[in-house]
């Protein structure tokens, strides 16, 4: 998919039940969603992930995901890999 001149919202459990559609109505093209933060840890999934990722193919709505880092070392960003 070619991005330049698209537009893309984040989305995470920090936003809550979203509306997809809504934003989707707003002109966005395209949603990046959080599937987690910082090591492996099940307590630091995204909740609304699986949630935001339907919501998304049922609107239509091209999505990606990514992992919040809060790596500051080596062994910290191995952990979160």
């Amino acid at each position: 998919m070619n991005l330049k001149g698209k537009k893309g919202v984040d989305i995470s459990s920090l936003n809550g039940s979203i509306s997809i559609q809504k934003i989707k109505d707003a002109g966005y093209d395209f949603a990046m969603i959080r599937c987690g933060y910082g090591s492996d840890l099940s307590v630091q999934d995204d909740n609304q992930f699986e949630s935001n990722v339907r919501k998304c193919e049922a609107a239509g709505v091209p999505w990606g995901a990514y992992l919040y880092s809060y790596a500051v070392t080596t062994a910290d960003a191995k952990s979160e890999a």
